[in-house]
């Protein structure tokens, strides 16, 4: 029984010496597999093209060099980096053609701790109207009480903001304008207006003013394209309007300081970008198989594991059919087609001695035959009546000057002027307005083109009555979107302002979906300081 149990005891050290050796085999091959698959997930030096030299691009760019990835490109089309953010010499001092607002201007808003760190609020202006030297006049110098027009407008714009409760009261809002809103609710209160006719017109110019910088704001030409609900999509903003007064172009430059410059090619255009493929690099390179090519005009062509394009809305819906091959999916396209993307441009005139009274900071002009019903579309042939003008202060770095701003297809004629048509005309205007056929021509006049630049197409995107929240959602899907049929994931990503569906047309939210995107890669690559959190939900860390 001895001997027994001995070859019963053999028998079991045996056996479980082939299980620990079968769990041995089961493990490495396990290993290798994983092994595998993470190899070919993890490039040690994936090559990165980042399209577009935008808040959104620089971002990305600068971001993903910080964390480790050597390999990043920027492509941009503009001569010049900074995409809608571009400043330019005006007399002594610099003006922005493009963005030059801080939305919320709080710690909480990355944009505004750079400018701060950066010592660039100094020059900056608050956006608050109680202090301004605000003034409306009708015409022959017709000067309308301010207290009186600013209790008007102030009424007319609290209309719109509180369409935030639409939600409750309409079946979400989805299928009504902003603008049938707007006139409905006046309609509904007209009557506890003066009975007054001239009063009455007064009243229904002011009215028409605030459709007109709505129209600004949300750069539309017509307020009935935008869908009432829009604003929810924007959260809770901490701090006012910050005017950063020509300075906002410094801080997409000082954030690429420390970008390799070798790593920029400017002036050159994107033409095709073909994805899901597998392209031969050369022989040098140590890996040399990549899913996606960028031709670009002139015959260059570039190759890289990963493509983040930053491209306006705009420019997506001018060549998303024929940019991409194989073309985008269709909820995609979908997507690029319901969001709306407008255009506003500025006008800098500067004189040898202002023809406004001391102390007035904005100048809006009204016209008595107007109703706001006619005001809510952007007309190209009544232009000029869309323009409000605002001193550009202070006087010590920009001299005697204002600034006017359009948009819509009033903003699209503009641009077809020569700087002599439109000094002519707006010399005109203000001469009829104030009744003073003394006031000078500007002695120089500055102009922007946003809508006929083909690397723009316009200013920024907004939500149509059509779209819905989701769109941007799904316009910042990368591509591809079955990872079962691809040869590599995250081919293409997107980011750019268009697709920040709470921080959209700002330039914290270009800034922010360029971080998105960058955290997006540094997880795929689990390289080191990748947060459980993106950057794009907690700002001011960079």
């Amino acid at each position: 029984m001895t001997e027994n149990r001995s070859t019963c005891s053999r028998c079991g050290k045996m056996s479980f010496l082939k299980s620990q050796t079968t769990v041995f085999i089961l493990l490495v091959i396990l290993f290798l597999n994983v092994s595998s698959a993470l190899l070919g997930k993890m490039k040690r030096n994936p090559k990165i093209l980042v399209v577009g030299a935008g808040a959104a691009g620089v971002g990305a760019a600068t971001k993903l060099l910080k964390n480790g990835f050597r390999n990043v490109q920027i492509v941009e089309a503009e001569p010049h980096i900074g995409g809608r953010i571009i400043g330019t010499k005006f007399g002594q001092s610099w003006i922005d053609l493009g963005a030059q607002y801080i939305h919320g201007a709080s710690p909480s808003n990355p944009v505004y701790v750079m400018a701060k760190d950066m010592g660039l609020l100094n020059d900056s202006t608050e956006e608050e109207s109680e202090s301004k030297g605000w003034r409306v006049f009708s015409k022959q110098n017709k000067k309308i009480d301010t207290t009186f027009a600013k209790q008007v407008y102030e009424f007319g714009e609290n209309i719109i903001l509180n369409s935030y409760t639409l939600k409750k009261s309409y079946t979400q809002g989805q299928n009504q304008s902003m603008g049938e809103y707007f006139v409905t609710k006046i309609q509904e209160l007209s009557t506890n207006w003066s009975s007054d006719p001239h009063r009455s017109k007064e009243v229904n110019g002011i009215f028409s003013l605030v459709i007109k910088n709505y129209l600004l704001d949300i750069g539309t030409s017509d307020l009935r394209d935008v869908g009432v609900d829009a604003w929810h999509e924007f959260g809770p903003v901490e701090g006012g309007e910050l005017n950063l007064q020509g300075h906002m172009h410094q801080i997409v430059e000082n954030l690429l300081r420390d970008f390799p410059k070798e790593n920029i090619l400017l002036s050159t255009q994107v033409t095709k970008i073909e994805w899901n493929g597998s392209f031969q690099g050369s022989e040098e390179e140590e890996e040399n198989q990549y899913p996606v090519r960028v031709l670009c005009e002139g015959g260059k062509e570039i190759l890289a594991d990963h493509v983040l394009l930053t491209i306006s809305v705009g420019c997506l819906k001018a060549l998303a059919s024929t940019l991409f091959h194989p073309i985008l999916p269709s909820e995609k396209t979908l997507a690029i087609e319901k969001l709306g993307f407008g255009t506003m441009n500025k006008i800098f005139l500067e004189y040898d001695t202002p023809f406004w009274e001391e102390g007035v900071e904005e100048i809006n002009l009204i016209w008595e035959d107007e109703h706001p019903s006619n005001a809510l579309t952007s007309e190209a042939k009544e232009w000029i009546r869309f323009i409000p003008w605002y001193e550009v202060m202070p006087r010590e770095r920009f001299n005697h000057s204002l600034i006017g701003m359009v948009a819509g297809r009033a903003a699209e004629y503009m641009e077809t002027q020569s700087e002599e048509e439109l000094a002519s005309n707006i010399t005109q205007n203000f001469r009829e307005i104030l009744g003073n056929p003394s006031i000078p021509h500007p002695k120089k006049v500055i102009y922007t083109k946003w809508h006929s630049n083909p690397y723009t197409r316009g200013a920024y995107t907004y939500r149509t009555v059509g779209a819905k929240g989701s769109h941007f959602d799904i316009l910042a899907e990368p591509l591809p979107k079955d990872k079962s049929l691809s040869t590599q994931e995250l081919q293409i990503l997107f980011a750019g302002e268009g697709t920040s569906r709470n921080l959209h047309s700002t330039v914290q939210g270009a800034l922010k979906s360029g971080w998105r995107e960058a955290e997006r890669l540094m997880k795929f690559y689990q390289t080191p300081g990748t947060s459980a959190e993106s950057e794009e939900t907690t700002p001011g860390t960079q």
